[in-house]
């Protein structure tokens, strides 16, 4: 089966990029497109994230990624990623959707890196000091960003019991302590066998690959059968119009967020977003930047973030962190000031013109080093079941007005935000 990728205008050459889909004998689905290059990048996706955690194992999937690294099966496994790939440790991720892994090798190791992730996948066991040595990691990690009574852990509860009460986008990716503390051997070889498996897992490879279908039946074909998990269960909460201030004695300053209700990922709304998103907080050449920082010299630290996104909703929020109370209601002011500038249609055309090109060169890579980067498009492609293809939302893209961002703008940066303040 042929599917669009996306089509990109550069230097007044239209370039075409399209990728294949293949089903192996087990059914998983495999996103491939081939590309002459000396190297080929492999990614796996299992559409199983914290997300569909139960309420008493909150954290489990974090540690079955760090696990699946150290197989039984293979006690030198890490070395033999390392030999292949010639870097150490992989590019993987725990998130609310699924675990990714993604791996790039010379394309004459394609067959070598496959039958290493098989056994990173298919594995379900793991020995006794193994387990007790990544549990420990795992629960380090924790630690260190949200142990109980911590900055971090005070504020991040604040935010997310304000914003998603009794709601799975409340709990970290990355696990309660009290529970992964709890989790034993047995019942986490005993989740990761039951929750990856063939109905959960998508590939995608790109690069240059030789004898595809033959080394992925040789070695994925083989994973066993499962239950798929459906994505995206519950909404997102609506944002309620608070304002909540909370004094903290260990803070060593002041943080604000105002949160605000965003559109989903099947909306077309979502791309215009993504340009006022960096037209107003997106880094240093931003409005706010200027203005905070920049000029001001009001706050370290000013932007607009994503913090949660299904298909059908999301909440974004402007931040400013490291800065003086005193200065919190003129900071406040300026980001209000500037955002219904941009919904009266008062842009600097410059900073958006250049926002919007570097859009369309980045955010649709075509060099023969951009390998990776197509992966994780073809992935999210595949795997998110957008009703744009990619040529249409390209178009969007290109065609996006001041008027259309302003609209847009209107839409969301409504009276419906809530406003949230940490301070010592």
């Amino acid at each position: 089966m042929r599917s669009p990728y996306f089509i990109l205008q550069l230097g007044g050459v239209l370039v075409e990029l399209n990728y294949d889909m293949l089903e192996l004998r087990n059914g998983i689905r495999v996103a491939h497109r081939y590309v002459d290059c000396p190297d080929v990048v492999v990614r796996i996706r299992v559409q199983d994230g914290s997300y569909h955690e139960p309420a008493d194992k909150k954290g489990i999937l974090h540690l079955v990624e760090h696990l699946s690294f150290r197989p039984s099966t293979n006690p030198d496994f890490e070395g033999e990623l390392f030999r292949i790939s010639g870097r150490q440790g992989s590019d993987a991720l725990t998130d609310m959707e699924g675990i990714s892994i993604s791996e790039r090798v010379p394309s004459s190791s394609f067959g070598e890196i496959l039958k290493l992730l098989y056994i990173l996948a298919d594995n379900c066991s793991f020995t006794s000091p193994d387990f007790e040595i990544e549990k420990k990691v795992v629960v380090n990690e924790i630690s260190a960003n949200f142990k109980r009574g911590t900055i971090s852990y005070y504020v991040n509860n604040l935010f997310r019991n304000n914003i998603f009460p009794s709601h799975p986008y409340g709990i970290l990716p990355a696990g309660e302590l009290d529970i992964v503390k709890k989790l034993s051997k047995e019942t986490v070889e005993e989740y990761k066998c039951e929750r990856i498996n063939a109905s959960n897992v998508m590939l995608t490879v790109v690069g240059g690959y030789q004898k595809l279908v033959e080394n992925l039946e040789s070695t994925f074909g083989g994973l066993r059968p499962g239950i798929r998990r459906e994505q995206n269960i519950t909404d997102l909460p609506l944002i309620e119009p608070v304002r909540a201030e909370k004094r903290f004695k260990g803070m060593p300053h002041t943080m604000m967020m105002i949160l605000f209700q965003a559109p989903g990922m099947k909306d077309k709304d979502m791309i215009p977003m993504q340009i006022l998103k960096e037209y107003l907080g997106g880094g240093t050449s931003s409005i706010l930047f200027s203005r905070v920082r920049q000029n001001g010299g009001l706050a370290y630290h000013i932007g607009v973030s994503n913090l949660a996104c299904n298909l059908n909703r999301s909440v974004w929020a402007f931040s400013a962190e490291r800065f003086q109370k005193k200065n919190a209601k003129t900071i406040e002011a300026i980001i209000h000031q500037e955002v219904e500038k941009v919904k009266q249609e008062e842009f600097d055309m410059k900073l958006l013109e250049m926002i919007r090109r570097s859009f369309l060169m980045n955010f649709y890579e075509v060099t023969l080093e951009g390998i990776s980067e197509q992966a994780c498009r073809i992935d999210f492609q595949e795997s998110v079941p957008l009703p744009l293809s990619i040529s249409d939302e390209l178009k969007l893209w290109e065609e996006l007005t001041p008027e259309d961002l302003a609209k847009t703008a209107q839409k969301y940066f409504n009276d419906r935000y809530a406003t949230l303040i940490v301070h010592p």
